[in-house]
């Protein structure tokens, strides 16, 4: 419309003249306009507004760093003896006290939590690969695809991780053992055929909850605008997957990530409580603490230590996933 029929049309309805001109564009006016806070900022803001959850990532990472850095500041080793130092409790010299082999607590304790940590990590990544992996091809497949991939993994979740790791250590242990014989000396030979068997079993069977919810969010996903859109372009499947899906995917994988690790740090202190974990010398929290339970009444402090770091390590790792959770959450932005 011209400039002179927005007049007449104006002065129709009674207006000014210039009721009808269009507002003038200000640029520095609209450089000043507040611009929205990136994403990451607000789910920041959510996690550290959780004071709980604060106070455990920072007793995560004191135990982490207890476990990890601390036997570079201590000259004894886990498997050396102190003659006529047996059974001593904490002191200036051990502060953990020692073992009824004049071991030092304190230095076993630190390659305990090593070991816990060393088992979570190993098989989170063991999880992270094979449950996304195996997930994305199910729920983005679907159909018979989807129907005969989700029946193996209802069978995988029916086999107890502990019988598993049993049958295991008893039937492959020789192998084991004389595959290791060959190997420089390092993490895994220290730890035995135990703790080989323990890791192969995890990344065996946990990684079947990641896969169901991996599954399930490709499930949802990949019928969204932006999914079918790149489809429409040409974009092959794994591209959209990897490219899409998985990224978007991304807060529901940390948080199973978070338990599961603990799941496993604490499975693994389980099975080396009845023997089925690190073979002797190398010290394990729950080695530690099945060491101490006969003299528990004389010498608490043996099964203490290690009971209150597998506590804070799950404790914390449980408040840290459950605070994700809420922060990774977009209803709470």
């Amino acid at each position: 419309m011209t400039q002179a029929g927005q007049a007449a049309r104006a002065q129709a309805l009674g207006l000014d003249a210039h009721a009808f001109d269009p507002e003038p564009f200000d640029l520095n006016a609209a450089q000043e306009l507040p611009q929205e806070e990136p994403i990451w900022k607000r789910r920041l803001a959510v996690y550290t507004s959780n004071k709980v959850a604060l106070v455990a990532t920072v007793l995560l990472l004191a135990v982490v760093l207890f476990g990890f850095v601390g036997p570079l500041f201590v000259d004894a080793s886990y498997d050396q003896v102190f003659r006529g130092e047996e059974k001593l409790a904490p002191c200036a010299a051990h502060v953990f006290g020692t073992d009824e082999m004049g071991r030092d607590l304190l230095v076993r304790c630190m390659y305990g939590v090593r070991i816990s940590m060393s088992v979570g990590l190993i098989t989170a990544v063991a999880v992270l690969v094979v449950g996304c992996l195996y997930g994305s091809i199910a729920g983005w497949c679907g159909g018979k695809v989807d129907l005969v991939l989700m029946r193996i993994v209802e069978i995988i979740d029916s086999l107890p991780a502990q019988l598993v790791v049993l049958i295991m250590a008893i039937s492959l242990k020789a192998p084991i053992d004389s595959l290791f014989e060959g190997m420089p000396d390092g993490f895994f030979k220290q730890a035995g055929s135990g703790m080989f068997c323990i890791l192969v079993a995890f990344a065996l069977l946990y990684w079947t909850g990641l896969a169901r919810i991996v599954r399930g969010s490709i499930f949802q996903l990949k019928n969204e605008g932006y999914a079918m859109a790149a489809q429409s372009m040409g974009a092959k499947g794994p591209l959209i997957v990897w490219s899409h899906l998985l990224p978007n995917s991304s807060p529901l994988i940390i948080v199973e990530m978070t338990q599961l690790v603990r799941d496993a740090i604490f499975s693994e202190a389980f099975l080396s409580f009845i023997g089925m974990g690190v073979s002797v010398p190398m010290a394990s929290l729950g080695t530690l603490i099945n060491s101490a339970r006969d003299n528990m009444m004389l010498y608490p402090y043996e099964m203490i230590e290690p009971a209150v770091l597998i506590f804070l390590i799950t404790w914390s790792l449980f408040v840290i996933g459950d605070a994700l959770e809420d922060a990774l959450d977009p209803r709470m932005l």
